[in-house]
């Protein structure tokens, strides 16, 4: 063979190679933008979805705060009070009891008992709220500051409220928050309702709590609808547990996302996914309601079985869960693959002739920064070489700005202990809980890593040391809620210290870890 004819074979060979490994790389770059794009379209219509259920909620509010300021339902209120008050707190118990009792008992709604509580003029009121707002509205009742119904739509299981999750909750000691009662399937009107408690107050005192049972599913299902294309799978409104509030052509709380999906809600956090359900995968975004997280202002929640309301929520928020199938997404879009195949054909034999010529050169700091990484495998967070190489960026930062910064040192108690009785996967268990408690409790600017075994520590970013028990109390109910919630047969229990950077007298980061470390021995002593 001459070497025109071997070297056009050796060419041939090494091109139709070069090209087929080119065009694998542009099909799974290809599949890879298209993945990021549709992630990117699923995680808009989760936040836009999501802040749109939040305004519904927020406008039943404001619907219920409109309808409490009525002067008619302050002055029955008023009066109501005064009667009560006339009473030591022992008379006012032994009067509500009996009154509450007389209420159970009698089945007879057309009795003048029952009567003087529906027919009175704050009823008429009422009921007047249903008529302008026609298949909105369930019962919709006012108590006075003792937690007595004076005046509702429809007969109640009972008189007396005050001991009653949701009453509790809005009186809130006195001071007064709007929650909304997650009641579930409602057995007075055949449906999924949630209750809008609204404290009453007058001269800055809470005078009375009004509630508003709301058939909710009918906006809710407006809102997922218009949004609900071909070209996604499924739009749900789901609890952190992974229960289905909402989703078209389902029964309310009758199905449940599967536990591969339910583990990314549990942080009750924005975010993304990829999942393999049934050996498919599928492109997984979700988005907390952001007011069904609770704060001072608003209060969401309820209790599972009542007198008459099932499966109601138990401390979970609402997610909004968009899942689109991936394959059907990279098929529907793979129009633009095309083009990167010409592309590549154009580029095959210079890609060839720069992998050949500078391969070993690429490849070797790709090496070499898998060989360095910074991330600790097991949890997730930083390992402490990225945790001194950030770390002392944000300290040299510090002093030139002269911003405020704190470390946190904390300890895993008894890893041992748990690998030695549980085994070293529960042991696993453990520090992964760990970083999922200090993550939840610190912020993502700050920077959280595990630097050894059980030990870990945080550079918290432009915060001054009076926030620093803000943080522990933070730090010590997110540990709690965790093993609370936790299925393991063990406790995560952390203790803590503290340390502050000041830049006008900068110390070195292992001082400042060791000072933080002895401030953490002192807190475990303390808690022993």
């Amino acid at each position: 063979m001459n070497i025109q004819n071997r070297a056009f074979i050796i060419i041939v060979f090494f091109g139709t190679s070069v090209m087929l490994i080119l065009g694998s790389i542009l099909y799974f770059q290809n599949n890879r933008l298209i993945t990021e794009k549709r992630i990117e379209v699923l995680e808009g219509i989760a936040r836009e979805l999501s802040n749109s259920i939040k305004s519904n909620l927020l406008e039943q509010a404001q619907i219920a705060i409109t309808l409490s300021s009525a002067p008619v339902i302050r002055d029955a209120l008023l009066i109501s009070n005064s009667n009560y008050e006339l009473f030591s707190e022992e008379e006012q118990n032994l009067e509500i009891d009996s009154l509450n009792e007389q209420w159970k008992n009698t089945s007879d709604i057309n009795d003048p008992f029952i009567q003087a509580h529906l027919t009175n003029q704050v009823a008429e009121f009422l009921k007047e709220q249903q008529i302008n707002f026609p298949k909105m509205y369930g019962e919709v009742f006012l108590t006075n500051r003792f937690g007595v119904m004076i005046a509702s739509t429809g007969k109640l299981t009972t008189l007396a409220h005050s001991q009653k999750y949701w009453w509790q909750a809005a009186y809130d000691d006195g001071n007064g928050r709007i929650f909304f009662d997650d009641r579930g399937f409602d057995e007075s009107v055949e449906g999924y309702v949630l209750g809008v408690v609204v404290p009453i107050k007058y001269e800055n005192q809470v005078i009375g709590i009004l509630k508003s049972n709301i058939n909710i599913i009918g906006p809710l299902t407006n809102q997922i609808q218009t949004h609900t294309t071909e070209n996604l799978q499924a739009v749900k409104l789901v609890r952190t547990n992974g229960l289905i509030i909402l989703e078209e052509g389902i029964e309310p709380l009758t199905t449940q996302l599967s536990e591969n999906f339910v583990e990314y809600l549990t942080p009750k956090e924005f975010g993304s996914a990829i999942i393999s359900e049934n050996k498919n995968d599928q492109i997984f975004a979700f988005a907390p309601v952001e007011i069904t997280l609770g704060s001072e202002e608003y209060g969401f929640g309820g209790d599972y079985k009542s007198l008459d309301h099932i499966k109601g929520n138990t401390g979970e928020a609402w997610h909004i869960v968009v899942i689109n199938d991936l394959s059907a997404s990279i098929k529907s879009e793979s129009g633009s693959f095309r083009t990167l195949i010409y592309f590549g054909i154009f580029l095959v034999f210079f890609s060839a002739l720069i992998a050949f010529v500078f391969g070993s050169l690429v490849s070797r700091p790709i090496l070499d920064l898998e060989k360095h990484s910074m991330q600790d495998k097991l949890t997730g967070l930083y390992n402490r070489r990225g945790f001194f190489i950030l770390s002392e960026q944000q300290l040299e930062h510090s002093q030139r700005t002269g911003r405020n910064i704190q470390l946190a040192f904390a300890d895993l108690d008894k890893l041992k202990a748990i690998n030695d009785t549980s085994g070293h996967n529960c042991g696993d268990q453990a520090l992964i809980g760990t970083s999922m408690i200090l993550q939840k409790t610190f912020r993502s600017s700050d920077i959280i890593a595990r630097i050894g075994g059980d030990e870990f520590a945080i550079l918290i970013l432009e915060i001054s040391e009076k926030s620093i028990e803000t943080i522990k109390k933070r730090f010590y109910k997110v540990q709690a809620d965790y093993n609370q919630n936790s299925r393991h047969d063990f406790q995560v229990s952390l203790s803590i210290g503290f340390s502050s950077f000041n830049p006008d007298a900068p110390i070195s980061l292992d001082k400042l870890l060791k000072h933080a470390d002895e401030m953490m021995y002192a807190d475990k002593k303390k808690l022993e």
